[in-house]
């Protein structure tokens, strides 16, 4: 059976594990991209015919003669799902399944009202081949997780029972599927986030597909690890390694062992993620004799009451400053993430955060502004506040007004869109001008006069991030956001595997 991919990002681990097992089945695994850069417009992501050819793009997929055709859907991605899959039904194309975070929150934004066969709920590699083969057959009903339309037009759904408890199960993702072109090599180590984060999907979606007081975050094994990160540097000259999970620094006896022997069988730099709470000084301690370059951590504000009543973060600001200073001593950098466009976020709270990164001398900030999403705590707080009007809330719950994450978030008010604007490229100056400097320009208001153009606040953000955590980190950045190439090893692995009659079946690079 051929299975088409549709996606808009440059990378998805889960469609990559979903593809491995599908090849493994025997199936035939493709995928086409059609990526949403940063160099285009916000208006990407709510008006995206604006810039795809919905009738060519679906002539183009229905010309690969598919069996069934996959969507994986974020709240970013939805209209163009949504008009995709209208224009491939009305031109009479295959069986389509969706799935993906936002179909697993929220199932009623696609049964009845878009045009999928099907939809999947949480983890389906358990039950990927059965989907696929249920889908096509027309013999889904008793599957879990699944939501379909019932005769009448209804959503109908089976329980939810379909969850992964062993990574170690899992084959080796297909690092073929997506194009990597960056001179890191992206490592996932665990699944599940343990954490209620108000503006964030990924502790909602982890307890929505743990039944049964299951674990909310697995891990695999070390050696399940060291053997993918092994078995892809045979063919691709990657550099150094990102491991792109929350949850890389759970426990001290995992990370020891790991760390140990990625020292020995590796050894390439690397970068990673980490809550202030997990960062000790024995784990940075081993964190930098592992050639670790730089962890990325969250933060969104140093006002700490408001991060654990509205952000649902009850962590101390001493905690947080307490993993800086054990990677400092260590001497591996430090990127805190920040965010603004919090809801009734103050001037004062502004100054706080301000402060904070000066005086801590903190080296790099990841800045971020807040989108809201209709399967988020903080959306429903913002509409209790008077912050967003009910039509706002509406078209949010429709999932109509999603920004760039990266920049300007959601709008509702273009003024103080504006401001907030300002106040990021004020920011991003910390690491570039001295720090009495920065706090001058702030507290005289000076801010006022910054350009608030995307171009501007792009350079100026790369000017930071490459000062802060090094050009590297910039590099995996500018790949990230806006799918701009460096190394390219992929073409190099396809070469070899096409040489030695390895590569089964998968799309070309840029299809």
């Amino acid at each position: 059976m051929k299975i088409l991919f549709v996606d808009n990002f440059i990378l998805n681990f889960g469609v990559s594990y979903l593809s491995a097992i599908l090849k493994e089945k025997g199936h035939q695994v493709e995928l086409k991209t059609f990526i949403f850069s940063k160099s285009a417009d916000a208006s990407i992501y709510t008006h995206p015919e604006k810039y795809f050819d919905f009738q060519e793009i679906a002539k183009g997929i229905l010309g690969r003669q598919p069996d069934l055709v996959a969507f994986s859907v974020w709240s970013p991605n939805f209209q163009f799902y949504k008009q995709l899959a209208a224009t491939l039904r009305s031109l009479g194309g295959p069986p389509m399944l969706v799935g993906g975070v936002l179909p697993t929150l929220r199932p009623d934004l696609f049964v009845p009202d878009t045009a999928c066969d099907l939809l999947f709920r949480g983890e389906a590699e358990p039950v990927i081949e059965a989907l696929v083969q249920g889908l096509v057959s027309g013999h889904y009903q008793q599957l879990p997780n699944v939501v379909y339309r019932g005769s009448e037009g209804q959503m109908i759904q089976t329980p939810m029972r379909s969850y992964l408890d062993n990574l170690d199960t899992l084959p080796i993702r297909d690092h073929l599927l997506y194009p990597n072109h960056s001179h890191a090599l992206y490592v996932i180590t665990s699944r599940g986030c343990a954490m209620k984060c108000s503006y964030c999907s990924a502790g909602s979606n982890s307890r929505m597909v743990v039944q049964d007081n299951a674990r909310l975050v697995r891990k695999r094994s070390v050696e399940s690890v060291i053997t993918e990160i092994k078995s892809v540097l045979k063919e691709g000259p990657f550099r150094e390694i990102f491991f792109y999970d929350d949850f890389f620094i759970n426990n001290f006896k995992w990370i020891s062992e790991f760390l140990a022997a990625y020292r020995q069988e590796i050894g390439l730099p690397f970068y990673c993620l980490a809550f202030p709470a997990t960062v000790t000084p024995a784990i940075a301690r081993e964190l930098a004799v592992s050639g670790c370059q730089g962890v990325l951590m969250g933060f969104q504000t140093a006002n700490a009451e408001y991060k654990s009543r509205v952000l649902s973060r009850p962590e101390p600001t001493a905690r947080v400053l307490r993993a800086i200073e054990c990677l400092r001593a260590e001497g591996v950098r430090c990127s805190l993430d920040h965010i603004f466009n919090l809801p009734g976020e103050t001037h004062e709270d502004i100054r706080l955060s301000l402060d904070f990164y000066i005086d801590n001398k903190v080296d790099s900030l990841m800045i971020f502004f807040l989108n809201y999403f209709p399967d988020s705590a903080i959306t429903s707080y913002a509409l209790q506040q008077g912050i967003l009007c009910q039509e706002h809330y509406e078209r949010i719950m429709r999932n109509e007004m999603v920004g760039e994450q990266s920049y300007r978030g959601t709008i509702i008010d273009a003024a103080k869109s504006d401001e907030q604007v300002r106040f990021a490229v004020l920011f991003r100056l910390i690491p570039l001008l001295p720090g009495k400097l920065v706090k001058y320009l702030f507290h005289k208001k000076w801010y006022r006069y910054f350009p608030t153009g995307r171009a501007f606040y792009y350079m100026i953000s790369g000017l930071a991030v490459a000062r802060g955590m090094g050009l590297r980190s910039l590099l995996n950045t500018l790949y990230l956001a806006f799918g701009l190439k460096g190394m390219k090893p992929r073409d190099m692995l396809l070469k070899r595997l096409k040489k030695t009659g390895d590569l089964v079946s998968g799309s070309p690079p840029g299809v």
